[in-house]
């Protein structure tokens, strides 16, 4: 319970020893009725003490001779206590585990248990209170944007409402995302250029999840991304290659792909299938058996995008996907993405300007 709390571990080890020893030092007390009944009833809230008082029963019973038996645990309240602790703590750690907000993700809403949406998973795209603003194409773009052509109209994927995001630092604050306003469009690609701190990552964390905006209104078809129930509607839709290579180092290619595979959900009878494809299309066959910690950078970029690509996503963000990429292997992947685009939602990153003008 503690560590869905307090999130860090080392506090979380502190706390809990200093928690332990106190309330396991006052517990002694009990044999030698120091402490009013009706005190020691409370105090059994907390499993520590009422453990340990039942343990000092079980010692009193022995020291003076009586025979100990499990009924004359059971007529103190220290057993049912624990047996009430068991379940509060497993209580209160499913609750704070969802409610406290942590480094990464959207938390719930506090009282999240009382909607029925978290009971009831909603079917369709969201419909609630939205923004009158954002479906407005006007009222988004300036005069001095490109305007949409009316075939776009109906398609947009992702959409995003004056989307801020700032920082706090140690006595300042610092603004990743200034009022973004964008839409993205079914079966486009569509590129961020920018410069490194220019909040391109920023945005990819607030559309997977990672992170919540400080301000404004984001929705990935319609589903939106500051409602956590939403969110995992989101995931079952979308892939999120960041800028870090992501693998087990001690797995092949082949190996991580697999498992990657497994845990996204992918059947087991098409797992083999699947891999092969990645292997073929991201021309990675001749390292397949090799170790991911003996791999190139490009080689583990390549793996990190494969990965990302398992089991036909929808929806695809990606965080500069060719850095460390030779000409040849980014030419390769800008190929893949654009025959992959039909039907799909591609929003990636880049520093690299004939890399945004050729795919976007």
């Amino acid at each position: 319970m503690l560590s869905s709390l307090l999130k860090k571990p080392r506090t979380t080890s502190f706390v809990i020893f200093i928690f332990t020893f106190c309330l396991g030092a006052l517990n002694f007390t009990t044999t030698i009725r120091l402490i009013p009944p009706s005190l020691e009833l409370i105090l059994s809230i907390f499993c520590p003490f009422a453990f340990g008082a039942g343990l000092s029963k079980v010692l009193y019973f022995q020291k003076y001779g009586r025979t100990f038996d499990f009924t004359d645990l059971m007529l103190e309240p220290y057993g049912y206590c624990l047996l009430i602790d068991s379940i509060l703590y497993m209580l209160l750690a499913f609750y704070f585990d969802k409610v406290v907000p942590d480094k990464y993700g959207v938390p719930y809403p506090p009282l999240f248990f009382l909607k029925k949406t978290y009971w009831c998973k909603p079917k369709s795209p969201y419909t609630g209170n939205v923004p009158t603003s954002e479906w407005s194409h006007g009222s988004i773009f300036s005069d001095n944007t490109e305007p949409v052509p009316p075939e776009f109209d109906g398609k947009e994927a992702i959409r995003l409402n004056n989307i801020k995001k700032n920082y706090k630092m140690k006595s300042t604050e610092k603004e990743a995302l200034k009022g973004l306003s964008l839409d993205i469009y079914e079966g486009q690609i569509t590129a961020i250029l920018g410069h490194s701190t220019s909040g391109k990552t920023t945005l990819l964390n607030i559309l997977s999840g990672l992170s919540k905006p400080s301000d404004g209104f984001a929705s990935i078809f319609k589903y939106n991304v500051c409602e956590k129930e939403h969110m995992e509607k989101i995931w079952e839709i979308s892939a999120i290659c960041p800028q870090w290579n992501i693998q087990f180092e001690f797995l092949t290619v082949r190996e991580n792909l697999k498992t990657f595979a497994k845990i996204k959900g992918i059947p087991s009878n098409a797992v083999e299938k699947e891999v092969e494809k990645l292997l073929t299309l991201l021309d990675i066959k001749a390292i397949q058996n090799t170790q991911a910690n003996h791999l190139s950078g490009g080689q583990k970029r390549k793996l990190s995008l494969g990965i990302t690509l398992l089991g036909e996503p929808q929806v695809l963000l990606l965080d500069e996907p060719t850095s460390g990429l030779d000409p040849y292997s980014r030419h390769q992947v800008w190929s893949l993405l654009n025959e992959r685009k039909a039907g799909r939602v591609i929003l990636f990153t880049t520093q690299f300007m004939d890399e945004a003008d050729i795919l976007s």
